[in-house]
C-alpha cells in the first residue's frame, strides 16, 4: 500500500463519469422505457451521417452516464466508429471534426488500456500517434492534456521504458503550453520520466537537513545509501520505519546510511513526530515548500524508498520490507 498525493489537473472525463464509483451505483431516474430508448438513439450513428452529424453523435455519448461497464465499452465503441466515419469524409487537419476524431480515437483507446475488458491495444502504435498529433497542436483543449497527461501513467503499468519515453515526451509537449497552470504540471511528467529511469543511474539529492543546514549526496560517497521519501501522516511509511531501524542498525558501521525526505507540509508535525520517536538518520526538510527533489522526481505516491549502491548508481527504487532485506544482504556480502 502507498500513500499517494495527486498534483494532476481536474479535466473532464471520455464520459460523464466517475469510474472510482461502481458504474452499477449511477442510477438513471428516467421511466426504463423511454430509459431504454434514449440510450439506444444514444449509441445509434445515423446511416449516411456527415461530419456534423457525427461530431454530435460523439457529444452525446460523452454526455451519458452509463450503468454498467458493457454499456460504457458500448459507448466507446460507438464514439471509435464515429471518429473512423469522421476520418474517412475529413482531409482538412485543421478543421474541428477532424480535431475532434483524432483526440477521440486516442481517448477511446487510453480508455480500453485502463478499463477491465478494454481489449487489446497497441501501446506503441497509441504513443507514437498521440505524440505525432499533440505536436501538431500548439494550443490543447482540456481533452488533449488529459491524454498527455493519463497516457504515460496507464504505460507505466504495462511498459515501464516506454512509459519513461511518454513521460518525457509529453512533458517536453506540455511545457511549451500557453497555460501556465499546464506548464506547472509539465514539470511533474518529466520528473516522473527522471524517476522511471532511475535504476543505473545516479540520483541528485541536496536540500536542508532537520537541524537547518546544506546536505547532498555526495557527502556519503562510497557508502550504500537509502533514499526514503515519507511523511508523518503516511502510515504506510511509518510502517517500514521498524525494518529500517533494523537494517541501520546491522549495516551502519558498514557503511550503510538513510536519508529521510520529508514531504510535510506542516512543520510542528514533524517536530513532534522526531521529539517522540528516536530516528538516527539524515532527515531532510523544506520549510513553507514542496520538496524540490521529490518534484524532480515527480514523486507522487510514497513510501518511495531508493538504494542506491557504494558507486553510486541506484540498484532499486522498491526497495521496502523484505525486499530491501534482501538487498542489503547481497550488496554487504562479503566477496
Amino acid at each position: 500500500m502507498r500513500c499517494v498525493k495527486y498534483w494532476m489537473l481536474v479535466f473532464p472525463c471520455l464520459f460523464a463519469l466517475t469510474l472510482d464509483a461502481p458504474l452499477s451505483a449511477q442510477e438513471d431516474k428516467a421511466p426504463k422505457d423511454k430509459k431504454e430508448k434514449a440510450v439506444e438513439d444514444v449509441y445509434t450513428i445515423p446511416d449516411g451521417a456527415d461530419p456534423k452529424a457525427l461530431v454530435a453523435a460523439i457529444r452525446k455519448v460523452q454526455a451519458v452516464q452509463p450503468k454498467s461497464l458493457e454499456q460504457f465499452l458500448k459507448g466507446v465503441a460507438t464514439m471509435e466508429k464515429a471518429s473512423a466515419l469522421i476520418l474517412k469524409q475529413v482531409k482538412d487537419k485543421k478543421s474541428e471534426a477532424y480535431d475532434v476524431a483524432v483526440t477521440t480515437s486516442l481517448m477511446t483507446r487510453l480508455v480500453r488500456l485502463q478499463v477491465p475488458n478494454g481489449g487489446d491495444v497497441d501501446v506503441k502504435a497509441l504513443f507514437k500517434d498521440a505524440e505525432e498529433f499533440l505536436t501538431s497542436k500548439p494550443d490543447w483543449t482540456q481533452e488533449q492534456v488529459s491524454i498527455a497527461a493519463q497516457l504515460p501513467q496507464a504505460l507505466e503499468k504495462v511498459d515501464v521504458k516506454l512509459a519513461g519515453k511518454a513521460y518525457a515526451a509529453m512533458g517536453k509537449l506540455m511545457k511549451k503550453q500557453k497555460n501556465p497552470q499546464y506548464v506547472e504540471h509539465a514539470e511533474t511528467l518529466l520528473g516522473s520520466g527522471r524517476r522511471l529511469n532511475l535504476v543505473g543511474n545516479m540520483m541528485k539529492v541536496d536540500g536542508t537537513t532537520f537541524a537547518g543546514k546544506p546536505f547532498e549526496l555526495s557527502e556519503l560517497k562510497g557508502k550504500v545509501v537509502l533514499v526514503d521519501f515519507w511523511a508523518t501522516w503516511c502510515g504506510p511509511c511509518l510502517r517500514e520505519v521498524p525494518n529500517m531501524k533494523k537494517n541501520f542498525t546491522k549495516y551502519h558501521e558498514k557503511g550503510f546510511e538513510i536519508v529521510g525526505i520529508s514531504i510535510d507540509e506542516d512543520r510542528s508535525s514533524l517536530d513532534r513526530f522526531l521529539q517522540d520517536n528516536e530516528v538516527p538518520w539524515i532527515i531532510l526538510h523544506e520549510k513553507g515548500k514542496a520538496n524540490p527533489v521529490a518534484s524532480y522526481y515527480g514523486v507522487n505516491s510514497i513510501p518511495f524508498m531508493v538504494l542506491i549502491d557504494k558507486d553510486g548508481k541506484v540498484v532499486s527504487t522498491e526497495a521496502r520490507g523484505a525486499e530491501l532485506d534482501d538487498l542489503l544482504a547481497d550488496l554487504f556480502a562479503e566477496k
